[in-house]
C-alpha cells in the first residue's frame, strides 16, 4: 500500500511531488507567452517534495526553504491561479511546500511542484 496521500480530510490533504530526470529533451520553439514547446521523455524518481493544501479564503504559499519564492512568480501559485480561473472556484488554499528536492538541482522540482 502506498504511503500517499499521507493525510486527507475534507479540508486538507498532502501529496508527493516527485523529482524527475529528463532522458530526452528537445526544444521545439518559443511560444508567444515566453515558454517553449518541447518534446521530452522523463522518468520520475523516488525523491520527492511534499505539498500540503488546506482550504483557505485566499491563496497563500509557504515553504520550509526560505530561498524558494512564495509570491506570484512561483510556479505553484501560477498553476493554482490558472486552476481558479479555469474552474471558476474563487476560494483559495494555504499551500505548504516541504522541500526535499535540491533547488536548483536539475531534477525538475519546480515544474513537478506546479
Amino acid at each position: 500500500m502506498s504511503q500517499y496521500p499521507k493525510a486527507m480530510t475534507a479540508l486538507s490533504f498532502t501529496l508527493p511531488s516527485f523529482a524527475k530526470i529528463n532522458l530526452y529533451l528537445e526544444v521545439l520553439g518559443r511560444r508567444a507567452d515566453g515558454y517553449h514547446d518541447i518534446s521530452t521523455i522523463f522518468q520520475t524518481v523516488s525523491l520527492c517534495d511534499e505539498i500540503s493544501f488546506t482550504i483557505s479564503p485566499d491563496l497563500r504559499l509557504s515553504c520550509d526553504d526560505a530561498a524558494i519564492p512564495a509570491g506570484e512568480e512561483n510556479l505553484i501559485i501560477r498553476a493554482a491561479r490558472q486552476l481558479q480561473a479555469a474552474s471558476g472556484y474563487s476560494a483559495g488554499a494555504q499551500i505548504h511546500l516541504t522541500k526535499r528536492i535540491p533547488s536548483p538541482g536539475g531534477l525538475g522540482g519546480g515544474s513537478s511542484n506546479a
